[in-house]
């Protein structure tokens, strides 16, 4: 007897790995077609001649600095509170600094989350998502203040 629940325990367990197997053998993803443009074209991030300022009393969170992979710049974030800031109202600001180019200075508008990261030690990435289904990239060159690429994102699910 002992020997056949072993046996019985054995097949139940192999039939439900089976089962498993088949399920996520079978199961498809959703599918996501990801297409860039120039949609939200007036929602891009802008360079300023001079450091901004925010409003005296506007909500902040807390400024997040970004250096660059080997130190030769950082990007400094200061935003708007998302929690009391609605997304169509928020704002963000950017100063990039370094040794040996003049501070750059970024205004961005219109975003439910911004993120800054770096390609290299002079090209800075921006993303921004702006909804559910659309988001920003921009590409700038901090040395040279060029633009190197601004497109817009959508998601169709």
């Amino acid at each position: 007897m002992k020997r056949f629940m072993h046996n019985s325990r054995t097949c139940f367990t192999l039939a439900v790995l089976g089962c498993l197997a088949v399920t996520v053998v079978t199961a498809e993803e959703p599918r996501v077609s990801v297409n860039y443009g120039q949609e939200l074209k007036e929602y891009y991030s802008k360079i300023l001649s001079s450091r901004p300022v925010f409003a005296p009393g506007t909500p902040l969170g807390p400024a997040l600095t970004f250096p660059s992979p080997l130190g030769f710049a950082t990007a400094v974030l200061t935003q708007t509170d998302p929690t009391k800031v609605t997304y169509e109202c928020e704002t963000a600001y950017i100063e990039v600094t370094g040794k040996r180019f003049v501070p750059l200075y970024i205004a961005v508008k219109n975003f439910r989350t911004v993120s800054l990261s770096w390609a290299t030690d002079r090209i800075l990435v921006i993303q921004r998502d702006i909804g559910h289904v659309a988001a920003i990239e921009e590409v700038i060159d901090v040395v040279d203040r060029k633009w190197l690429s601004q497109q817009s994102v959508s998601y169709d699910y």
